[in-house]
């Protein structure tokens, strides 16, 4: 739900009621039952449709690799931590309006609000996906990388596996409501935040019989949810920001939409 005061002209808003895209412009105004929007989903291009505020909400997308897409299809990922691209010395926590907010301090004064990422109400993912062959209408429109289909399959198709990046918003299946925004200190993950980043792992007859994937060494042993966490963040920041370094990170945190 947005608020009045969060209405911007050009920013484009989504319709809790109708499921479909909403736009916002100077032309567009209040109505007595509403505010008045141009209707996005295509063939409807140009038409104005009545919305209340409580109807509006917006809507971010996000990129999400092949696991982290599998980890969220199981319930497993439900946080993702992204390091500050300016990392200051101290960050200083304020409570408003009931919200957290932070802000930054590089020489002992207070500094500018830090800016979590993925500031927006849900998440649309996007993920490697395929088109079928535009002569071939009687199979689904969109293919998941993420659903581990056989190479046979994909050729007989003439499909080609595309990059998250290029998912058009109509072809993604998976929406996230945000659930809440925080920043941290990389250590200070703890072992359900490591569980909840939708690390893999195999279950065994007891905790300590469990078994977690190294993402350096690629194979499953027995450990520790958060050094199996470690593994993944130097798989990919370990050039950048390495985890002895313990940077700041903003943890966004989420649930998937059923």
């Amino acid at each position: 739900m947005i608020t009045k005061e969060q209405l911007k002209p050009g920013n484009t808003y989504w319709n809790a009621k109708r499921s479909f895209p909403l736009r916002y412009t100077k032309e567009t105004f209040e109505h007595e039952d509403g505010l008045k929007l141009i209707d996005l989903s295509g063939v409807k291009d140009e038409l104005l449709h009545i919305a209340s505020y409580e109807d509006l909400y917006t809507e971010l997308p996000i990129n999400f690799n092949t696991e982290n897409v599998q980890a969220v299809l199981r319930d497993d990922k439900l946080q993702t931590r992204m390091p500050l691209k300016q990392q200051p010395k101290i960050i200083h926590t304020r409570v408003i309006d009931g919200d957290t907010r932070f802000w930054d301090d590089f020489d002992g004064k207070l500094g500018n609000e830090i800016k979590t990422p993925y500031q927006s109400d849900y998440l649309w993912v996007r993920e490697a996906f395929a088109k079928p062959n535009k002569y071939n209408s009687t199979i689904e429109r969109y293919y998941y990388k993420a659903d581990n289909l056989p190479t046979e399959f994909m050729e007989a198709r003439l499909m080609k596996w595309k990059p998250s990046i290029h998912m058009p918003r109509e072809a993604s299946r998976i929406q996230l409501k945000v659930t809440g925004h925080r920043v941290e200190r990389l250590h200070n993950i703890t072992e359900a935040d490591a569980m909840a980043e939708g690390i893999k792992m195999i279950s065994g007859s007891t905790p300590v019989a469990c078994e977690y994937y190294d993402y350096e060494e690629n194979w499953y042993s027995p450990g520790e949810p958060i050094f199996s966490f470690f593994t993944l963040w130097q798989s990919i920041y370990a050039k950048t920001y390495p985890w002895e370094s313990n940077p700041w990170v903003s943890i966004t945190e989420f649930e998937m939409v059923k």
